[in-house]
């Protein structure tokens, strides 16, 4: 995904903001594909470029529910 604007650093004391999303999405990620999957954000004054690599070719783990339950 790539879209016009600029990338805003993750600050604890930001009050309009868990930080939680792409932490969640790494960690499901790896629970899913290990270190076959990668999350990548690459950004510019203009721009800001967020890219999701998974493994093609094998089906994905099955999580355990307390992985699942951890990772939400």
């Amino acid at each position: 995904m790539e879209n016009s604007g600029h990338w805003l650093e993750p600050r604890p004391d930001r009050p309009d903001s868990t930080q939680i999303g792409l932490a969640n999405l790494r960690r499901r990620l790896a629970l899913l594909h290990g270190d076959d999957a990668r999350l990548t954000i690459q950004h510019d004054d203009r721009h800001v470029c967020v890219t999701v690599d998974v493994p093609v070719g094998h089906p994905p783990a099955t999580p355990t529910a307390a992985e699942t339950t951890r990772a939400a």
